[in-house]
């Protein structure tokens, strides 16, 4: 016969291995994001350097390519891509703006500052958000702002730097 003591003694046994159990379950969960995240990134990079290949002169469909895998990867509805020649910012490629929306292609070039997520990245060559485009004082795309483009109707930016 089991004296009454040993069930006691079994109780913070189970529970310890049931929090154990909860804490593999959610690091398994963690692994298999990160996981699924480096396998995107990973596939992004192969489309890129595969349109490099097959186009190595004309560098065009590299930067669409560039633009349409940021745009999945970051699970944004619209994606910019500007070229940096150390002084002035130009247009790239685009993805996911609407058929006839006013793109920053007809803005020309221009020199980095304060007025948008990306030239503010290229000042301090980091990621840069403007959570509300609404609330920031130094955002001057009044014109996007007032639009009811796709990209208008955003209120955020983020922006990074390669």
């Amino acid at each position: 016969m089991l004296c009454p003591d040993f069930f006691s003694a079994l109780k913070p046994r189970t529970r310890h291995r049931g929090a154990s159990i909860a804490g593999l379950r959610k690091k398994a969960a963690l692994l298999t994001r990160d996981l699924s995240e480096a396998l995107e990134h990973q596939t992004a990079t192969s489309e890129i350097l595969g349109v490099i290949s097959r186009s190595p002169t004309d560098i065009q469909p590299v930067f669409d390519t560039i633009a349409q895998s940021a745009a999945r990867l970051c699970k944004a509805q619209f994606c910019h891509v500007l070229r940096f020649d150390g002084e002035l910012m130009h247009f790239a490629a685009s993805h996911g703006l609407p058929p006839g929306s006013r793109s920053m292609r007809s803005a020309g070039p221009r020199r980095p500052g304060r007025a948008g997520a990306a030239t503010r990245s290229i000042l301090s060559g980091t990621v840069e958000e403007i959570p509300d485009v609404h609330a920031d004082p130094d955002y001057e795309h009044a014109t996007l702002r007032r639009s009811s483009t796709t990209a208008a109707s955003c209120r955020s930016r983020c922006s990074r730097t390669a």
